[in-house]
């Protein structure tokens, strides 16, 4: 496609191979989201566009159209090679077909959408209680099911452990195994995604906190001449995101009402220098806690995984990088460093999503990135 780029397609109803060369040589463009899937808008998925070309005969089907491989419910993964390093842009199951005509005379575009590997966890309702499990082992009891189709798991436990009261509070689901599973990193101020691995065919999904650890990517320069390497970037801080949390568990056996206060996150691995919730800004928020519960470990870890989530996102990032002057791919969820913006905005950043847009003469990544306050904690940062 691009000097210094190429782009791979391989597509299967259960484990994906490489396409015939004349699919390959039909694609037109691809976009594709990666992000921490935290169920908004951001959700992770892909759409390609095809040239379609209708066989001979007025009422001649599209052969793409017709073509077993690009049927909805086969497996597809993308990958990009980038001077001469191969890596898994999406794993994911076709979804959608479209077939798009123009009044220009020259034929058709077919368009191939889908979602992440991650939505076959998010096909069927299920009602079911987790006796006995606290929410760590719920979560890898789920994703057991998924390993059969080289999904691998890698699960953080809480740091409050709960429900310790199992016989009285059983986890119960009501929702699809994705719902579910992001229901329960809500509540501990977690995330829930399906990341693809560097190997075809293979995803882990991730249930843990925020990813601020992960290896740092290269550094977005701004403002710096030559070195430039984002074409358009702007930064947000949103005052009135962070909240403090309050409220009260009412203790029935001890006949008493216990005060629940959330004054500050516990988020171990902080991005800024001068976190929001920290400054005193007078216009910090405080939530009242909605908990009916008989723990107070729960009452105490929903209320702090409401404060940690509210700081998460103080700070938003968005702009656009032209792939080949940047040099590499940005990678959702992941930690990247920005400079050249100003001792207020410059360091480290948590990237919370990253907008794939591929054509045959272009390649560009339209960025989200957040974090929890102003300043940074670092000196130096990547390359």
């Amino acid at each position: 496609m691009l000097p210094d780029l190429i782009l791979g397609l391989l597509i299967g109803p259960t484990l994906p191979t490489a396409v015939p060369a004349d699919i390959a040589a039909a694609l037109l463009s691809a976009d594709v989201n990666l992000s921490d899937d935290s169920g908004g808008e951001g959700q992770q998925g892909f759409q390609l566009r095809f040239a379609a070309r209708r066989d001979r005969g007025v009422t001649a089907n599209y052969g793409l159209l017709a073509d077993p491989i690009l049927q909805p419910g086969n497996r597809l993964v993308i990958t990009i090679t980038i001077k001469a390093q191969p890596q898994v842009l999406i794993d994911g199951i076709i979804t959608h077909q479209q077939l798009d005509f123009s009044s220009t005379g020259e034929g058709a575009d077919l368009i191939i959408t889908g979602r992440d590997i991650g939505l076959l966890m998010d096909l069927e309702q299920k009602a079911k209680g987790y006796v006995g499990m606290q929410h760590e082992a719920v979560v890898n009891t789920v994703l057991q099911a998924y390993q059969r189709l080289g999904i691998g798991a890698e699960v953080t436990a809480p740091a409050t452990v709960w429900p310790k009261q199992t016989p009285q509070h059983v986890p119960f689901q009501q929702e699809t195994d994705r719902q579910f599973l992001r229901k329960l990193a809500a509540a501990n101020g977690y995330i829930f995604f399906v990341r693809p691995e560097n190997k075809p065919g293979k995803s882990t999904a991730v249930w843990g906190p925020p990813q601020f650890t992960l290896p740092e990517q290269r550094a977005l320069n701004v403002d710096m001449g030559v070195d430039t390497n984002v074409e358009k970037i702007r930064f947000e801080f949103n005052a009135l995101a962070p909240v403090k949390v309050t409220g009260g568990f009412a203790d029935d056996d001890a006949d008493k009402r216990t005060k629940v206060d959330i004054l500050s996150t516990k988020r171990k691995a902080k991005l800024a220098k001068e976190p929001a919730l920290s400054s005193g800004d007078r216009l910090v928020r405080t939530h009242w806690l909605a908990y009916a519960g008989p723990d107070l470990g729960e009452a105490t870890a929903r209320a702090q995984s409401l404060t940690d989530r509210s700081t998460d996102e103080v700070i938003k990032v968005t702009g656009t990088l032209a792939t080949l002057v940047y040099g590499d791919l940005l990678h959702a969820p992941g930690r990247v460093g920005v400079r050249g913006a100003g001792a207020t905005y410059d360091g480290l950043y948590r990237i919370k999503e990253v907008r794939h847009h591929i054509t045959l003469t272009n390649y560009t990544q339209d960025f989200t990135l957040t974090r929890e306050g102003t300043g940074t904690n670092v000196r130096t940062l990547k390359p």
